[in-house]
């Protein structure tokens, strides 16, 4: 007589070769809807590279996240293994599509004195584009009757000082838009502190009498 051992299949999958999204966005694909088996509940396993994707595993829900502005290509590896311990292993590529990123703009403050010279402010150091594009700002909100302000984009500069005699605070709003059209905002405090000015000789008005001497002096203001 001969016996028939019955043959455990393992799990079928119809996992794509290739998963894609776009950067900055995740990715979930339940893989119960590529995985099938005849007995009964499969569980899953998966590993990701490179480090800059993410996977969060619950179930059998995948989640795919890359890190910030990081697009590129990976891979996955899902393994499914039936409730008799059949598995099945399959490899995907991963794709991480890039998508045009508008500049960012950080928030300044920006101190000037009363009477000050023009104060030059790298604009470098505020304004990033993830994409690299160029780029080039413009100002929004200056009260004139406080500050003078002047912009080179050439140069990414900012060229602020105070009106003459004028001192207070004031808050800019600083746009920055790149070469593709796409603009970020950020703003910045200019805080005009009230200078030391000299003491001023006032004309005390007298007139000599008829007749009188006038004395010579000397007196000192401080």
């Amino acid at each position: 007589m001969v016996l028939t051992v019955p043959v455990n299949p393992a799990p079928t999958s119809t996992l794509p070769g290739v998963l894609e999204w776009d950067e900055d966005t995740e990715h979930v694909v339940d893989l119960a809807d590529h995985f099938s088996d005849p007995h009964g509940p499969i569980t899953f396993t998966a590993s990701v590279t490179p480090s800059e994707i993410t996977h969060a595993l619950e179930g059998s829900v995948l989640t795919l996240e890359a890190d910030p502005d990081w697009y590129g290509e990976g891979s996955l590896t899902v393994t499914a293994t039936d409730a008799f311990g059949a598995l099945t292993t399959t490899v995907s590529t991963l794709s991480v599509l890039p998508v045009p990123d508008a500049p960012r703009v950080s928030n300044f403050t920006v101190q000037l004195v009363e009477n000050q010279n023009w104060s030059q402010v790298d604009l470098w150091k505020y304004v990033f584009d993830p994409d690299g594009d160029d780029w080039g700002v413009t100002l929004h909100g200056v009260n004139h009757s406080l500050l003078l302000a002047e912009v080179d984009n050439d140069t990414k500069t900012l060229r602020l000082a105070p009106v003459p005699g004028r001192w207070g605070r004031d808050l800019v709003v600083l746009v920055a838009t790149d070469s593709t059209g796409l603009s970020g905002t950020g703003s910045f405090w200019v805080n005009v502190t009230e200078g030391n000015d000299p003491p001023e000789l006032l004309d005390a008005g007298v007139d000599p009498v008829e007749g009188s001497t006038l004395v010579p002096f000397t007196f000192f203001v401080t």
